[in-house]
Parts: structure tokens; C-alpha cells; sequence
């Protein structure tokens, strides 16, 4: 099923049907995804996805429609998301009192 457009964020990570991950690098004035893409079979670095050229790149809605999952959708800006996205994942100790 595919991912609703509203979903696609920068630095949103999403999965293909094909375990393609990709994840989002720019998303331009009018409405083009440039994205870098990675095996979901390994931890490889990420490579260019959309070409280098935006009149090649995808639109959102077929962005959206190309991805079948969200791996991680977090808006870098909101701190408060980050951190609680961290926390829940044990990558960091937090001292007792922060949130």
C-alpha cells in the first residue's frame, strides 16, 4: 500500500516494495523529491537515487506511491520529536530530569 504524500518529509527514510530504502535529501519548491537509496538487506552507505537532474526526479505523489512503508519520518527541526525518537530506541543515555 502506498505511503500517503503528506508522510514524505527530508531526511524521512522509506521502503520500496522491492526492500529499496530511500531516503529523502531535498524536496524542491515544486513538489520534486530528490532522494539516496540503499539495499534494505544491508547497512550500505547511501548512493544517489534520483538523478542528479530535478527534471528527472519524482513528483510526491509518485514518490509516495513508489514507497510501500515508513522507516523513519522524523522532522529534524522539532528537537522534541528527535530526542523522544532516540530515547525510545536506547541509542543514548539521557540523565535523569530531561525530557
Amino acid at each position: 500500500m502506498p505511503v500517503e504524500p503528506s508522510r514524505i518529509i527530508v531526511n524521512g527514510i522509506y521502503r520500496t516494495d522491492t526492500n529499496q530504502q530511500r531516503k529523502v535529501t531535498e524536496i524542491t519548491a515544486d513538489g520534486k523529491v530528490r532522494y539516496s537509496t540503499r539495499s534494505g538487506n544491508t547497512e550500505a552507505a547511501w548512493s544517489f537515487g534520483s538523478s542528479p537532474t530535478l527534471a528527472n526526479s519524482p513528483t510526491m505523489e509518485v514518490f509516495a506511491q513508489q514507497c510501500s512503508e515508513v522507516i523513519q519520518a522524523i522532522d529534524d527541526s522539532d528537537d522534541k520529536s528527535l530526542l523522544k525518537c532516540v530515547k525510545q530506541r536506547h541509542t543514548i543515555a539521557i540523565p535523569n530530569g530531561e525530557n
